[in-house]
Order: structure tokens, then C-alpha cells, then sequence
């Protein structure tokens, strides 16, 4: 052989080539990356059903996707617990539901659990009403 001349490829595989890593041309094979498609479904799956069964999880995505109605729902939260017959015997069930008003927002079907007289809870539905700003303008137990 010639010094400069080049030795002609085979079509069998190398040694050093592992488990198909080149490509017909002899080029390194690009890692595909449809291997990660199986992982980000399985991590979106994960947390919905997280989002679902873990209050905090919830609140984390809501005070990133609308941190208005999070903050507003937060504040009516304290205004009922505020409320209640006995605060230190109250907790919030449901957070309730955010509703663009005019001027502002409604947050309603908040449920509070509170501690009645004989020592159960007992659920009390709340709302309240936001300004533009955020401050809380009327709220208060409502009527079943």
C-alpha cells in the first residue's frame, strides 16, 4: 500500500464499534432523544395526579399560572378563618372559586370547618368580595 492511500471500508462491524454507535458513513450515531418522551409523560401524569391529592402542589402551580386569584383566594382564606366562631378550632376545606368581577373579584364556595358548641365540626360556607387591588371589601358567611 501506498502511503497516502486510504483503506477501503467494509460493511462489516468493527470491534470498535458497540451496538450500532456509527452510522453507515462511519459517523457517531446522535443518541435519539425520543427516549425522554416516556419520562416527561410519566413527570406530567405524576403531577396531576399530585396536584390532585396535595393542597400545596396545587397552590404552587396556581400562584404561578394566575398569582392574582391565588393571592385573592389567599386573603379571603384568612378573612373567614378571622371569622370564625373559634379561629383557633378552624380550618379551611375548600378554598373556594375565583370570579373576575367587574371591579374586581368574587371569590365564593369557600367551606370553613369550624368547631361548634358540642365539639363537632361543622362546614360554613364564605365569600367575599376584592377590589381591583386586592383588599378585601365585603365578606362573610353565607346563608344556607
Amino acid at each position: 500500500m501506498r502511503p497516502n492511500e486510504k483503506i477501503p471500508r467494509h460493511d462489516y462491524q468493527d470491534a470498535s464499534d458497540n451496538h450500532n454507535t456509527r452510522d453507515p458513513q462511519g459517523q457517531p450515531r446522535q443518541k435519539s432523544k425520543s427516549r425522554f418522551i416516556p419520562v416527561m409523560v410519566f413527570a406530567l401524569f405524576a403531577l396531576i395526579i399530585l396536584s390532585q391529592e396535595v393542597p400545596q402542589v396545587q397552590d404552587a402551580i396556581d400562584s404561578v399560572i394566575s398569582p392574582h386569584e391565588f393571592n385573592a383566594r389567599k386573603s379571603c382564606e384568612a378573612a373567614a378563618l378571622k371569622l370564625a366562631t373559634r379561629p383557633d378550632f378552624a380550618r379551611i376545606i375548600n378554598g373556594g372559586d375565583v370570579v373576575k368581577t367587574q371591579n374586581g373579584m368574587l371569590v365564593k364556595n369557600i367551606v370553613m370547618g369550624e368547631m361548634d358548641e358540642q365539639g363537632q365540626e361543622k362546614k360554613v360556607p364564605f365569600h367575599c368580595y376584592l377590589d381591583a387591588s386586592g383588599n378585601i371589601v365585603s365578606s362573610g358567611k353565607t346563608q344556607e
